[in-house]
């Protein structure tokens, strides 16, 4: 999935959010700036079905390593990818990240879908040594 600035990301979250519509209900996140559903287990493979046709790569336990680091960035800043998460991505080498965070609960009944997008930081006047991204809300 080539994702660029806000319009596209727009784009592509309305279609998931279309998608998933019937499926789950969605919240903000403030702890983790991010669009949170909270699902019944149930429901995994249809939800699961609609993030596998608009994102590029899903990273697990085990390949998570192996992603891009802005990927393992954000994995990191989600608390690390553990056994039976998943972690949707598009590509990191456009210029916004968007991402999935799929992870079921400890106790089996339900499941947390994230939805986060990194951008590269515009330019207004911030001084900075390293390149800076801001996370933007994907739903309102």
């Amino acid at each position: 999935m080539e994702v660029s600035i806000a319009s596209d990301v727009e784009k592509i979250c309305s279609r998931i959010y279309s998608e998933c519509d019937s499926l789950v209900t969605w919240k903000w996140d403030d702890h983790f700036q991010a669009v949170l559903s909270e699902f019944p287990a149930d429901r995994e493979e249809e939800v699961v079905a609609v993030l596998e046709k608009y994102f590029d790569t899903c990273w697990d336990e085990e390949t998570i390593d192996f992603a891009p680091g802005k990927v393992r960035s954000v994995a990191k800043g989600l608390g690390e990818v553990r056994q039976g998460q998943r972690l949707f991505s598009s590509d990191p080498e456009q210029d916004a990240l968007l991402l999935g965070a799929f992870w079921p609960w400890n106790n089996g009944e339900k499941i947390s879908l994230r939805m986060l997008v990194d951008v590269p930081a515009i330019n207004i006047g911030i001084e900075a040594s390293a390149p800076q991204t801001i996370q933007t809300p994907l739903y309102s």
